[in-house]
């Protein structure tokens, strides 16, 4: 059952008002011509989607993707929803993004800020030697809707890749864990490549080679412009909202703690190791997601400090040799902590 009020979402999931505008002007293209009473019924009011910055609750937006699902029956609402996204649909990110000065960065920045723009799911870039693969694992996977926004957050990042650096931004192969539907063709026609239904996850693979193309116009000025704004909102939800923004916040200044573990961090946030475990599942990720994604974080901020050697920086993260912080290192970002270093 949804709040009385659409600012106090049950969850503590939230949406930047610029994602559900998004899908609202997919309805209007697509010709919804009540979309006005799918609002209503949502809990959206038209002044809370005029407010700069606002943020809406998730259980708001994901039953207003289930209500247009329901009233369009069509299969295709979430591809047609990300290939009319624009950089201003992920918030302060596709600002981020134009601005960087390589697709590789644009797609840090995106995995970095990614609860800028919205908690649906968790939103996840894995480096391998000659591949790049970007994965969504959408809140709630078992609802129709949740595959729905699975293919409408990574069509949309296609779309705004394809912005970026032209048709080149296509992936080698895409997969959705939704069943194959009738106008599969629909998906081949815009990833321009195989794509597999019924997969285990949702997750786009790219060549490797596309992270090095450089961003045209790409402005530094801009960027930092945008990186403060998106890092505010971040400190901002820290510290009002969300556990697995509680967990990195307390993780970032306990770090390299020896005895950190479950325990002394439930204990820490006042909370029993099963309610944490609870609350982090609700919002899409785990403790060890988490660490894992704060160390990363960590990690490339601590390689811009030239007197920490490489092993300093491994022991400031918790790891106990140095060989398991490279193995990490190589699985974030697909090279050496040195070679990271020597290009940045």
């Amino acid at each position: 059952m949804l709040s009385s009020n659409p600012l106090n979402g049950l969850s503590g999931l939230e949406v930047s008002v610029n994602v559900t505008q998004t899908l609202l002007e997919t309805f209007k293209r697509l010709g919804l011509a009540d979309y006005h009473s799918l609002m209503q019924e949502a809990g959206l009011t038209s002044s809370l989607l005029n407010t700069p910055d606002a943020r809406i609750p998730f259980e708001v937006h994901e039953r207003l993707w289930e209500l247009a699902h329901q009233a369009s029956g069509d299969d295709l609402l979430g591809l047609k929803c990300g290939m009319g996204s624009r950089p201003g649909s992920f918030s302060y990110l596709g600002h981020m993004a134009i601005n960087s000065a390589t697709v590789g960065d644009a797609l840090e920045s995106l995995q970095q800020y990614q609860n800028v723009s919205c908690d649906g799911g968790q939103w996840r870039l894995q480096r391998q030697e000659q591949h790049t693969i970007i994965s969504f694992d959408p809140v709630n996977p078992h609802k129709p809707s949740s595959h729905q926004r699975a293919c409408a957050t990574l069509s949309a990042h296609v779309t705004l890749g394809r912005l970026l650096v032209g048709e080149v931004f296509s992936p080698l192969y895409a997969n959705f864990t939704e069943k194959k539907i009738q106008q599969a063709n629909a998906y081949e026609t815009f990833f321009a490549c195989p794509v597999q239904f019924s997969a285990s996850s949702n997750q786009l693979v790219f060549a490797r080679s596309l992270e090095s193309l450089a961003i045209p116009h790409a402005s530094q000025e801009i960027l930092e412009i945008m990186t403060y704004k998106a890092a505010a909102v971040v400190e901002r939800r820290s510290k009002n909202g969300s556990f697995s923004g509680k967990l990195a916040q307390l993780l970032s200044s306990s770090l390299p703690k020896p005895d950190l573990d479950y325990s002394w961090v439930s204990a820490q946030l006042n909370v029993s190791p099963r309610t944490l475990q609870r609350k982090l599942l609700h919002e899409g990720t785990s403790y060890q997601q988490v660490l894992d994604d704060t160390r990363h974080k960590l990690a490339l901020e601590h390689l811009k400090q030239p007197l920490l050697t490489v092993t300093d920086i491994a022991s400031l993260l918790g790891f106990t040799e140095p060989s398991a912080f490279y193995r990490a290192f190589k699985r974030w970002q697909g090279g050496t902590p040195g070679g990271y270093r020597d290009s940045h």
